[in-house]
């Protein structure tokens, strides 16, 4: 029932006569709601971001692609994913891991092929190594893992750096 109140301030403030149309307002919006699964209500959100002239970029169509993925609803998702490849804005990062995090899940094997092979195409050069042999491991070890893999990284990266000046001082 949160979410009635939630959708009823939310046109209740584009009505207020300061209101100026603001992707990160419809953003918060579609997250909030597709983090519930309130596939309908993103539906509506991004027409009513059409209709006030905002093109929903890829953050937007990402947490839509979210909503339609936690509901099991591929065909939806993978028609939202073509929008954003199709778009002005092609997807980002997380639009990638998402689709591939939820293939992956669903047994899609085939199509999550492809999709990572876009992926890998697409982000050459910026993926690195562990990147890639991270995506190959199973959820169950990565499910939360991203995180600490960029802290331990950077960890390596800081105690490279120190050994590095210890030895320069020690010459």
């Amino acid at each position: 029932m949160m979410f009635c109140s939630y959708l009823q301030i939310f046109h209740m403030v584009r009505k207020e006569v300061w209101y100026k149309p603001d992707n990160y307002f419809y953003k918060d919006m579609l997250c909030c709601l597709a983090r519930n699964k309130r596939v309908s209500e993103c539906e509506t959100i991004l027409k009513d971001m059409k209709v006030e002239g905002l093109p929903p970029d890829s953050l937007c169509l990402t947490e839509v692609m979210t909503a339609y993925l936690q509901c099991g609803m591929l065909p939806q998702a993978m028609e939202t994913f073509d929008q954003m490849r199709q778009g002005r804005v092609p997807p980002d990062l997380p639009a990638f891991k998402v689709l591939l995090r939820y293939l992956k899940r669903m047994g899609k094997r085939e199509l999550r092929a492809r999709i990572k092979k876009e992926y890998l195409e697409f982000y050459e050069g910026i993926v690195d190594d562990k990147e890639k042999y991270r995506e190959d491991e199973s959820d169950e070890e990565n499910e939360g893992s991203e995180v600490e893999g960029v802290i331990s990284d950077v960890e390596s990266r800081e105690s490279e750096e120190t050994s590095d000046v210890e030895t320069d001082e020690s010459d």
